[in-house]
């Protein structure tokens, strides 16, 4: 999931816009780790990362309980479409990335 050998060393803007708390983590050895039963696959951190290729992200799975629910099913249907998920990421992402840019470097006026 992380190539640990590309991750630059002292990074953590994956940390600083990752929406799911948990997810990411920061080892005892300082690297950054995921915890797959937390991660969403959302993207934004591979959208911020410095490094080419460092975060890769494959969905295999999804965990849930089983729901009698039109409601659930969509939403699984847009969980796993590639799609929805573009969608989703330029909905959200651009805004972690602009908040992350912003408590970095400053807001800056237009």
């Amino acid at each position: 999931m992380i190539n640990q050998s590309k991750c630059p060393d002292g990074c953590q803007d994956c940390l600083d816009v990752c929406p799911i708390t948990g997810a990411l983590y920061l080892s005892e050895d300082g690297k950054v780790r995921v915890y797959v039963l937390h991660w969403v696959f959302c993207g934004v951190c591979r959208i911020v990362c410095p490094e080419e290729g460092t975060l890769e992200l494959e969905r295999a799975s999804i965990r849930h309980t089983s729901v009698r629910s039109g409601a659930w099913n969509k939403a699984l249907e847009k969980l796993t479409s590639t799609k929805e998920l573009t969608k989703e990421l330029q909905k959200k992402g651009s805004t972690k990335v602009r908040e992350s840019v912003e408590k970095r470097f400053g807001k800056r006026d237009s």
